[in-house]
């Protein structure tokens, strides 16, 4: 089945320190992410480094500014980026389901006019502050 982008942002650095992305909406994409018949994933690709992470960093979608909670339990949560398995210099990507944390946000606020990814760090300082880059992420959706 074939995927079809529905937000993009490029570029992101992360470096030890909660990472937000805000992803600006239109009618258009309001209408794409409330669609029941669609599953939506969050992609994040290109992630990059020249020193290897030892700490993760949990991926929370929908939370507003002002809600900074950072609970793995929270319907917000979607994921965590872990660098087990990975190597300098060598780009992967990791894919996240996001459909009940869009809906959460949804069911706050029908009008949203963006929806906030955030990337907080898991681990002591020491071991989070290694500088990684991701050239994407990006929300898509595909026939459930």
């Amino acid at each position: 089945m074939a995927r079809h982008l529905i937000l993009l942002c490029l570029a992101l650095h992360l470096d030890g320190s909660p990472a937000n992305v805000r992803l600006e909406l239109t009618d258009e994409h309001r209408r794409g992410l409330r669609d029941d018949d669609l599953d939506l994933q969050l992609s994040v690709t290109g992630i990059e480094f020249a020193e290897r992470p030892l700490g993760s960093y949990a991926v929370y979608v929908g939370l507003t500014p002002d809600e900074r909670t950072f609970d793995p339990e929270s319907e917000h949560f979607v994921g965590t980026v872990t660098f087990f398995g990975t190597h300098p210099g060598q780009p992967f990507d990791v894919q996240f389901s996001v459909k009940p944390a869009i809906a959460a946000a949804f069911a706050r606020d029908a009008q949203l006019d963006a929806i906030d990814v955030t990337f907080v760090p898991h681990g002591p300082p020491t071991v989070t502050a290694t500088p990684i880059l991701i050239r994407g992420v990006r929300l898509e959706s595909e026939p459930a």
